[in-house]
C-alpha cells in the first residue's frame, strides 16, 4: 500500500470518526435540552397546581427522595401523597388549584446532564419558586433519567 493511498484511508477514518462524534454531541445536546424542558414543565405543573400534568410526568416505578422524606418513596402514588396531593383523585374532586401564589415563576440554575449511556442519564440543579425576586423554596435535585 502506498503512502498516499495510508494518508487518505486515515483521513477518511478521522473524518468519519469526528462526524459520528459531532453527531452523538447533538443528539446529547437535543437529549439535555429535552430533559430540561420537562424539568421545567414540572415546576410550571405545580405552580398551575395541575395534578393530572405532574402525575403524568413521572414514571408508575417513580424512586426517590423529597424534602423530609425519612424513607424512600416507592411509585407515583406514593410520590403524589408526599407532595401533599389527594391521589388517585376522587371522581367528583373539584378542579385543582394554584400551590403557590398568584405570580410565582421558577428558575432551574446550575443544570447538569451527564450521559451513562445511551437509555441513561442523571441531571442534578438548583430549583427555585420566586415572587417577585423573593425566593420562596428553593431544592437540591438529581433526576435519573431512562429512556423506555
Amino acid at each position: 500500500m502506498s503512502f498516499k493511498r495510508l494518508i487518505s484511508i486515515v483521513s477518511a477514518v478521522l473524518l468519519f470518526v469526528s462526524l459520528a462524534k459531532a453527531s452523538t454531541s447533538d443528539e446529547r445536546a437535543a437529549d439535555a435540552a429535552a430533559i430540561r424542558a420537562h424539568i421545567e414543565s414540572i415546576f410550571q405543573a405545580f405552580i398551575d397546581g395541575d395534578q393530572d400534568k405532574i402525575f403524568a410526568t413521572h414514571s408508575e416505578d417513580w424512586r426517590g427522595f423529597l424534602e423530609g422524606s425519612r424513607t424512600p418513596i416507592k411509585g407515583i402514588d406514593d410520590y403524589m401523597h408526599a407532595n401533599g396531593i389527594e391521589w388517585p383523585r376522587p371522581a367528583n374532586a373539584p378542579k385543582s388549584t394554584p400551590y403557590l401564589p398568584p405570580g410565582t415563576t421558577y428558575k432551574v440554575f446550575d443544570f447538569d446532564v451527564q450521559f451513562y449511556s445511551p437509555e441513561l442519564a442523571v441531571a442534578s440543579f438548583f430549583g427555585e419558586f420566586q415572587k417577585d425576586t423573593i425566593t420562596l423554596r428553593r431544592f437540591r435535585i438529581m433526576d435519573v433519567y431512562a429512556k423506555r
